[in-house]
């Protein structure tokens, strides 16, 4: 499926009164193009707003990636897991991406140290304040 850039670029932003936490809601029908996509567009906004440390993907609407698009994935985040304190997941209970998603981080050390799976949105927003809670002690 071909999306607009004008519709990914909306699937990118930031949390409501926050500077640090971006959210990224995945496209339903994912592709290498609309992860590199997301890829320039996380770059972009993290290099214009250096406070950047937190990422919620929110996978609900995702359908199963394909086993190249996983390799792709497990690709990009080689290089872009060090730009977040923490990244949480959230798929609304879809154990099959759940599965796919625990796939792609156990290939990255980079990002078994800063991901979590959450059931929802608002886990996610607790661990976030977790993390910044423990590093303010």
């Amino acid at each position: 499926m071909k999306y607009t850039d004008e519709y990914l670029n909306s699937r990118l932003s930031w949390i409501e009164k926050s500077d640090d936490t971006l959210l990224y809601n995945e496209v339903p029908h994912a592709s290498i193009e609309t992860m590199d996509h997301f890829t320039m567009g996380l770059a972009k906004l993290c290099k214009a707003n250096l406070n950047t440390k937190y990422l919620i993907v929110n996978l609900s609407e995702a359908e199963l990636p394909t086993a190249e698009l996983r390799r792709h994935i497990s690709e990009i985040w080689k290089n872009h897991a060090i730009l977040f304190e923490a990244i949480c997941v959230f798929s609304d209970k879809n154990k099959l991406i759940n599965i796919a998603v625990q796939f792609v981080i156990s290939f990255q050390p980079k990002l078994l140290k800063r991901t979590t799976m959450h059931s929802d949105f608002a886990h996610c927003l607790t661990k976030i304040e977790n993390v910044k809670r423990a590093k303010s002690t």
